[in-house]
């Protein structure tokens, strides 16, 4: 139990700054999945990834 108001508004405040910041991170690994998606999906120099994944998936 935290006797402390003032430690306790700091482990409050401390809580929120982890939990936004991990957030952030789960947002910023969500856009470099996206790129690294698009770019396999659009560039020509994979078509042949694409073609062996489509052929795992349509067995």
């Amino acid at each position: 139990m935290i006797i402390d108001s003032s430690i306790k508004e700091q482990v409050l405040w401390q809580k929120k700054t982890y939990h936004y910041i991990h957030l952030y991170g789960r947002s910023q690994l969500k856009e470099e999945m996206e790129a690294v998606y698009r770019r396999l999906v659009s560039e020509p120099e994979y078509k042949s990834f694409r073609q062996k994944i489509a052929s795992i998936f349509s067995k």
